[in-house]
């Protein structure tokens, strides 16, 4: 054989050396494979007997899910159960207030997966509530009572991160509200605020609180590590009604609707974020319920608020005002520009704020500021500090006002 580099010697009466295919039986043993068992290819000698079919009862399959005991000074113990199926769970929770037992508190759950959407009650004393800051000092309202909800979540399968959820609530609880500024140094009970140090704010009202609630939530939002400090996608709208009559329950006769929306516009690696709030609010509710602009911070975890607004109500504050104007309706929006810097991490934020507030059909009050701040997440908080003032002192060049708080990155 010639070709054009090189002449090779090949003997014409070569034969092939290949030798037998041979695999070891541990390779090759699959290919007789049966079961293990016997009796699959021979028939029985006996029948088996197969038990009745019986309808599945959750109190005769409870299994026990956690149980935990802290004995601290005031201990705290908290016990669940759940059935095999996971679709009922009770909960019980308590803890002694050892320097002063009639602060001791309790409460009790049920959740019910199995028929129709989720629902829950739940009975508490001394374990249910809110914080706030309130008139530049700190309101705890304590919420005693029972509770039942019912929500029904939904996805029309077009899209995985598009969650629709619609919910019920009646809540029966007596307000036992706390206002203080300072503690007692040995227990750190609080010293309950003087009648006469209130300045700005009404005297939060103590008493029975009956209301039933309708919400419905939707938020389109993929999970993403920027989501916590910088998302640049996702939309959501959320709507509440509540109704309360006094003639039914309780001290308190109102009906209040709030509304919330916000969307996240990419540019590139940046994003545009945009925020409106409402609340029309008419009757008589619980003084500490109003609704205006303050000088008191809005307190944030995770960056949202909607979640926790039974926990921690939203103070609405534009960045960069200081003052306080009430009302029965609240127009709140938010404008931001977000640059990350050190992405989930770090970013900086060019922001504008918006409020009006206004009384029996006449503007009370109408702000609008802009400013810059910088942002750091820490996980369970964003921390932000920025310059900002109104856009009639930028325009007269003023000192805008520096101001650290916790940020809100989407409401939910």
């Amino acid at each position: 054989v010639k070709d054009s580099v090189r002449v090779v010697k090949v003997d014409p009466f070569r034969v092939p050396d290949t030798k037998p295919l041979s695999l070891r039986n541990n390779y090759t043993s699959w290919l007789k494979a049966g079961p293990d068992v016997s009796f699959v290819n021979e028939k029985p000698d006996t029948l088996p007997t197969i038990s009745n079919s019986r309808k599945y009862k959750f109190t005769q399959h409870m299994r026990h899910f956690t149980s935990l005991v802290l004995p601290f000074q005031s201990p705290v113990a908290l016990t669940a159960w759940t059935d095999a199926l996971g679709r009922h769970m009770f909960e019980a929770f308590g803890y002694i207030n050892s320097i002063n037992p009639s602060k001791s508190g309790y409460g009790f759950g049920y959740i019910n997966a199995e028929h129709g959407p989720l629902w829950s009650i739940s009975l508490s004393k001394n374990t249910d509530g809110s914080f706030r800051l309130y008139d530049d000092a700190k309101m705890i309202d304590v919420k005693n009572g029972f509770r039942f909800g019912a929500e029904h979540p939904m996805n029309f399968g077009e899209s995985f991160s598009s969650n629709h959820a619609i919910g019920l609530n009646a809540s029966f609880i007596s307000h036992d509200v706390t206002v203080w500024e300072k503690t007692i140094k040995k227990t750190g009970e609080p010293i309950p605020r003087d009648t006469s140090e209130y300045i700005n704010l009404p005297i939060p009202d103590n008493g029975q609180d009956g209301y039933l609630s309708l919400y419905y939530l939707w938020s389109d939002k993929r999970p993403h590590a920027w989501n916590f400090l910088h998302p640049n996608k996702g939309f959501g709208v959320y709507a509440q009604v509540d109704y309360a009559n006094k003639n039914l329950f309780g001290a308190f006769s109102y009906s209040r609707l709030k509304t919330d929306a916000y969307v996240n516009l990419p540019i590139k690696k940046t994003s545009i974020y945009f925020r409106l709030k409402t609340i029309f609010q008419s009757g008589q509710p619980p003084k500490q319920d109003y609704v205006g602009l303050t000088d008191d911070e809005p307190i944030y975890l995770t960056g949202s608020q909607t979640l926790f607004e039974n926990f921690l109500p939203e103070n609405h504050n534009p960045r960069g005002w200081s003052g306080y104007s009430l009302g029965d309706r609240l127009i709140f929006g938010t404008l931001e520009y977000r640059l990350p810097v050190v992405p989930k991490t770090l970013s900086f934020n060019l922001i504008s704020d918006y409020g009006s507030v206004w009384s029996s059909g006449k503007k009370q009050t109408e702000v609008s500021t802009a400013g810059y701040e910088l942002r750091l997440s820490l996980g369970l908080v964003v921390l932000s500090a920025g310059d900002a003032q109104t856009i009639k002192d930028w325009n007269n060049d003023k000192e805008p006002i520096r101001y650290y708080r916790l940020a809100l990155i989407n409401p939910f």
